[in-house]
């Protein structure tokens, strides 16, 4: 899993700049605990402008959402983020989301392209474990997006678990949607 640091309140700035420092990073990322399509995301650096930024950010989006810091991740600009889709309790389907050329937000509103994913054995042992442990903790869920980040060793990590998402991708494999519709009535 990405290092995450939960925000629910605005920290002082001394207090905010000794999180930072447990986060092993040069540059950091924050978003919204609920949010959608990079609306409230914040990359930034840990300098005088940096900090005064991340602190108007926080001020302004913690009114609404609690917020995760997490160290940012370079990979997402070139080897992107990894979507993994489950429906019901089956793994459906896969998808890697990359940023347009100097951006890194994955999402087709700002520029990104999304491609069909084949899993490897491994990856899918990944997956299989986080859903089983969000299994364990939530019960029978109607679907999930697991998306994973390369860290800096190059190892995917997970570094968010949708639970409440409109985008699944179903263009990628057109039945999952069929599928889908009836976990959700038969959950009903």
């Amino acid at each position: 899993m990405a290092e995450t640091y939960w925000i629910d309140q605005l920290p002082g700035s001394e207090g905010f700049i000794q999180l930072l420092k447990s986060v092993d990073t040069d540059e950091y990322f924050l978003k919204p605990v609920i949010g959608a399509d990079a609306s409230g995301t914040l990359r930034f650096t840990a300098d005088a402008n940096g900090l005064k930024t991340a602190m108007k950010h926080m001020k302004k989006h913690l009114k609404h959402s609690a917020m995760m810091l997490q160290p940012f991740l370079p990979s997402v600009s070139d080897a992107g983020e990894l979507s993994v889709i489950y429906v019901g309790e089956q793994l459906s389907h896969a998808v890697i989301k990359k940023p347009k050329a100097g951006d890194y937000r994955v999402q087709d509103t700002f520029g990104g392209v999304d491609f069909p994913y084949q899993l490897s054995t491994d990856e899918q042992s990944v997956a299989e474990r986080c859903m089983a442990f969000l299994w364990q903790r939530f019960g029978s869920l109607c679907y999930a997006r697991l998306d994973f980040l390369r860290d800096f060793s190059g190892q995917w990590v997970l570094n968010e678990v949708e639970l409440i998402e409109p985008s699944l991708f179903f263009r990628h494999k057109p039945h999952s949607a069929d599928v889908f519709a009836e976990t959700v009535l038969k959950q009903a």
